[in-house]
């Protein structure tokens, strides 16, 4: 029996969603206005960062600042005057050629050798170089008549004879600072009376300055050499009678001698009188300077007054509304700050009603205006 093969009838599938698949996510209506917000306040802080920071590189080159420091000021009063010292000349106890046994500048004790006097010249003299043996003996002949007055020498040393064909040791007699220069001065000073002379009337007087030198002829109690006291010396001065109350009247002040001018030195006062239209003043001094055994006429500054306050560069003044100041950097704004100056040196000028440490514009220009912010 034969069977008949029937075709199976097409079936038609349907897929049906099963519960167990993952479905996509979708943001919901509310949350999206959060997300912009965020991320614009991400970008306007990274925004304002890199806007600091490229203000702080450029901003800093246009702007610079120097920090205000404590400082002061000397008010000075130039004067003029006279050196002088407690010293003593030493003369020669016989006529004869001159042998120094000492150096200029030098401090020698008491007893010391400082001269051999000889009946010939020593070696290598260098002769006539104080303006020749005949000048020399006549200026030193006029000069030992000058500082001796109407007394004789007897009455004036206790210098003894000594032959003639024999050398003669010269011996110091007191302990100070040797000078060969000889210039009529050494008979002024507080042995005797403080000169007191304008400048005019000190250049109108005849220059007496002689060096004295190895090998030059001199004459019995000629003067061969100077001591000086060199732990004190003495400056007087004339000043005008408006300069009492400031000057004058101060029992010390600091001053600055044109032969050293950064050296400043405390005088104190030995003497002062009050002579018609101008005062007569010495201080005393008791500090050693250099090459100043030497000095006779001489200028000075004499400091009166001190002031403190803060200094600041003079580029950094500018005037805003009639009142000068300065611009400052305060809380990160530019503040103007009005100042009192009181002096000026040196490109500087020292000025009241600023705090120190304060953050002052250098060389402020047009574009900078007060309350503008300033980022470090």
């Amino acid at each position: 029996m034969k069977r008949e093969f029937k075709k199976p009838k097409p079936v038609d599938f349907k897929v049906i969603k099963g519960g167990g698949q993952e479905q996509k996510k979708k943001l919901t209506p509310g949350k999206k206005p959060l997300f912009f917000i965020l991320l614009f306040l991400a970008l306007f802080l990274l925004g304002q960062i890199l806007t600091g920071w490229v203000w702080g590189v450029f901003g800093q080159k246009s702007i610079q600042t120097i920090i205000a420091g404590e400082g002061s000021l000397e008010l000075t009063y130039p004067v003029s005057g006279l050196i002088t010292f407690d010293e003593t000349i030493i003369f020669s106890p016989r006529s004869g050629f001159i042998d120094y046994l000492v150096e200029e500048g030098v401090r020698v004790p008491v007893g010391a050798e400082l001269a051999r006097i000889s009946p010939s010249p020593p070696e290598e003299a260098d002769v006539g170089a104080a303006g020749g043996d005949e000048n020399g003996a006549d200026y030193l002949s006029r000069f030992k008549d000058w500082f001796l007055g109407s007394q004789s020498l007897d009455e004036k040393s206790s210098l003894s004879l000594f032959p003639e064909n024999d050398e003669t040791i010269v011996f110091n007699s007191q302990a100070g600072l040797i000078s060969l220069k000889i210039d009529g001065w050494e008979r002024y000073g507080p042995n005797s009376t403080f000169p007191y002379l304008t400048e005019e009337e000190f250049n109108r007087k005849p220059s007496q300055d002689q060096y004295m030198c190895n090998g030059q002829k001199v004459s019995r109690s000629a003067p061969l050499l100077r001591i000086i006291n060199n732990y004190t010396w003495y400056f007087s001065a004339v000043l005008p009678a408006s300069a009492e109350e400031i000057i004058a009247g101060q029992a010390q002040v600091v001053l600055y001698f044109s032969f050293s001018p950064n050296c400043p030195v405390m005088g104190e006062r030995v003497e002062m009188e009050k002579d018609g239209e101008v005062i007569k003043v010495t201080w005393a001094i008791n500090q050693f300077m250099e090459n100043f055994y030497n000095q006779r006429w001489c200028r000075a500054e004499i400091v009166y007054e001190r002031l403190e306050g803060n200094m600041i560069p003079k580029s950094t003044l500018l005037e805003k509304d009639g009142k000068k100041g300065v611009y400052i950097i305060e809380k990160g704004y530019i503040s103007f700050r009005e100042v009192q100056i009181l002096g000026e040196k040196d490109g500087y000028y020292l000025v009241e009603n600023l705090d120190t440490s304060e953050n002052v514009v250098l060389s402020p220009d047009k574009k900078l205006r007060e309350g503008q912010r300033f980022f470090w």
